[in-house]
């Protein structure tokens, strides 16, 4: 058997550092839009402006009627 190395890509949340293929059987891709496009339209994702955030770093905004990046939460001091 003979082994090859190859690059891939993949999504990595800005909010935390996950990857988008955790929980997946693929964890990269061949062609960068390939990996955006699984990431939003298959593992939750949301892209916002050039970052991207996973499911767990992100909040349903009521007044934009979508996901959005959670905010940080202030240091309480």
């Amino acid at each position: 058997m003979s082994f090859k190395k190859i690059d891939m890509w993949t999504i990595i949340c800005d909010g935390c550092g996950k990857t988008s293929g955790d929980n997946s059987e693929f964890a990269g891709w061949t062609e960068k839009f390939a990996a955006e496009d699984e990431a939003t339209l298959f593992a939750g994702f949301i892209k916002e402006g050039d970052k991207h955030y996973c499911p767990d770093c992100t909040v349903y905004d009521e007044d934009k009627d979508d996901w959005a990046p959670k905010k940080p939460e202030a240091d309480h001091a």
